[in-house]
């Protein structure tokens, strides 16, 4: 997923000029209103980068595994 985020801010910087910052980039994930505000590429990179945690946090705390029961002989 950080590879597809990643892409997204490259994409969207080669359409700027190089002295322009990147514009604002809102977060991939649907329902989220997460967005960078007009700064540095690589600043904007490692916002993004670090918010999708968030979203990875949240899905591993909802996913409950079953406990296996070990064989009885």
């Amino acid at each position: 997923m950080e590879i597809k985020i990643l892409k997204q801010i490259v994409d969207t910087y080669d359409q700027e000029c190089e002295d322009e910052a990147v514009p604002v980039v809102q977060c991939p994930f649907p329902d989220c209103a997460y967005t960078t505000e007009d700064l540095d590429p690589a600043i904007v990179a490692a916002l993004i980068t670090a918010h999708s945690a968030v979203h990875t946090l949240a899905l591993a705390k909802i996913t409950r595994v079953e406990k296996v029961t070990s064989p009885v002989l």
